[in-house]
């Protein structure tokens, strides 16, 4: 891989982990003592639907694409050569995972001891969890609830040698296969979704692809139009949601809607000046701790901030926009000091990251 797709391919993660922590930063379902966090404005409902539950969609697929590219970059179909993907991804997934998982739920039981604080948690305590259902957290659903992307790619790569056998074999039916079961059939595994698996096979298929198609750069106009077509279908679907009107055509929309913006974002990067991407190349290093960390991080602050602030269509919108940047402001704060005073821990709790 040239410098040059590295870079990109670190670039586009940054962008994507802050799509993530704006996608969560939604908040309609908010729930603070049971009931929802405002009532809000059409208006305001619209704005958060448009970042969070249309822009933000292409976060997570872009994530599984890169991710699988990156696993199948030099993939070595021997019996050696799994194992020590396997053993790489140990360090770099199963760990990390277990550490985070492990960190929600030790905070969660801390702040749910302190005084006065029941009423900001709307759930069971952690202190009158079984034993089965502790476990089930731990391993299958985490309370930092963004993990589910390692768990679903942990089980991605334990299945990886045969999505490399039917991509290499049969592409094209296996694809769109893949492809069919993602639109009409959202969940359709138990280990991980649709979504995940078509992408991370995607990833695969260009990693794995002798025409160099990932190197391919479209014209500055194509870029622009596909930009802007992505934001004309985000609009639609937006407009659909926000006044309830979900239906099948809202689905296709927003499958469409993450396979332009995902091809947009990735050819508009090449019309980029270099000297720009290279002043924010300092930051691509934050990207999986800013993941890791930023939840349950904004949930606390959205609900303290609402507690502060009240529960109004400005204070919404306000919190909406400042709890995801404290959160990303804090996130790469304690990032740069735990890197820099225990580099081995922090190497241990993010993979080497």
């Amino acid at each position: 891989m040239n410098d040059y797709l590295s870079k990109k391919l670190k670039a586009l993660s940054l962008g994507a982990v802050i799509l993530v922590v704006f996608l969560h930063s939604h908040n309609e379902e908010l729930k603070l003592t049971g009931t929802v966090a405002s009532d809000q404005s059409y208006l305001v409902l619209f704005f958060e639907n448009f970042l969070s539950k249309g822009v933000a969609r292409i976060a997570v697929p872009l994530f599984f694409l890169i991710s699988g590219f990156l696993f199948y970059t030099s993939y070595d179909f021997t019996l050696g050569g799994i194992a020590g993907k396997y053993k790489r991804r140990l360090k770099s997934l199963l760990i990390p995972y277990l550490f985070w998982s492990v960190f929600g739920l030790i905070l969660f039981l801390v702040l749910q001891a302190i005084p006065g604080s029941r009423a900001f948690f709307t759930k069971e305590l952690i202190a009158n969890y079984s034993f089965s259902k502790l476990l089930f957290t731990l391993l299958l659903d985490p309370i930092p609830y963004q993990l589910w992307f390692v768990r679903d790619l942990i089980m991605l790569v334990l299945i990886s040698p045969l999505i490399w056998y039917l991509t290499k074999s049969m592409r094209g039916v296996f694809l769109g296969l893949l492809l069919f079961l993602w639109i009409m059939a959202p969940k359709t595994f138990e280990l991980f979704s649709n979504e995940a698996l078509l992408f991370f096979t995607l990833g695969c298929a260009f990693a794995t692809d002798n025409t160099q198609l990932v190197s391919r750069r479209l014209s500055a106009y194509s870029s622009y139009y596909l930009f802007f077509l992505w934001l004309i279908i985000v609009s639609f679907t937006t407009y659909r949601l926000t006044f309830k009107e979900a239906t099948f055509t809202l689905t296709l929309f927003n499958d469409l809607g993450i396979l332009v913006g995902i091809l947009a974002v990735w050819s508009l990067y090449d019309h980029v000046d270099p000297s720009q991407i290279a002043k924010c190349s300092i930051l691509f290093g934050y990207s999986f701790f800013i993941f890791v960390f930023h939840e349950p991080l904004l949930t606390v602050l959205k609900k303290g901030l609402f507690f502060l602030l009240g529960r109004t269509n400005f204070s919404s919108l306000a919190i909406y926009v400042i709890a995801p940047l404290m959160t990303i402001i804090l996130s790469m704060f304690l990032r740069y000091v735990w890197r820099k005073h225990i580099p081995r821990f922090y190497d241990f709790a993010t993979g080497g990251r």
